[in-house]
């Protein structure tokens, strides 16, 4: 492995909705995360989110008012050990998780840019990609898009060149 490469992805998904939903979704790395790694976490939920275990920091948060359905990126660097990420939601809800250990060893603050688009109501295409200029070389771009899918709305989205799909939850 070199830096950058990414050692594994894993998935969590809770499909109920409230009264039967749950207000947890996790996800379990295997082998645990190697210390100075680099641990993304990014989570969809129909409510306001957060995520343990402690040391993760909020890449950012969007807030699709109409419906209260957040997307969030978070990240840290692996103390080492780290197995299950659980993301909270502030109610019961569904819940889709996708967790990525990258190889390192990485800097204490790991985070260049960000950028976001959205939320937005109705059909539209968009695709993800960077925006913002990096500072510096050899950096890793992590693009992640999120939906509510219903009766009057629906997405089509293009991964930027140069990213690869590393899972897709629905």
């Amino acid at each position: 492995m070199a830096f950058g490469d990414i050692i594994q992805v894993k998935t969590g998904v809770h499909f109920d909705v409230p009264p039967s939903g749950a207000d947890t979704v996790s996800a379990t790395l295997s082998p645990s995360a190697i210390e100075g790694n680099l641990i993304v976490a990014c989570h969809f939920t129909g409510a306001g989110n957060s995520i343990g275990p402690s040391g993760f920091s909020e890449a950012f948060a969007l807030t699709d008012g109409g419906n209260a359905d957040q997307g969030a990126l978070y990240y840290k660097i692996a103390a080492g050990g780290e197995t299950t990420i659980t993301c909270t939601s502030d109610t019961e809800d569904e819940h889709m998780l996708i967790v990525l250990e990258i190889e390192g060893p990485w800097d204490s603050a790991p985070l260049d840019q960000t950028a976001t688009f959205g939320p937005s109501t109705g059909s539209f295409s968009y695709t993800i990609g960077p925006t913002g200029t990096t500072t510096v070389d050899d950096e890793v771009a992590i693009a992640m898009g999120t939906i509510r899918v219903g009766s009057t709305n629906s997405m089509a989205y293009n991964v930027g060149s140069g990213f690869t799909e590393q899972a897709e939850v629905h």
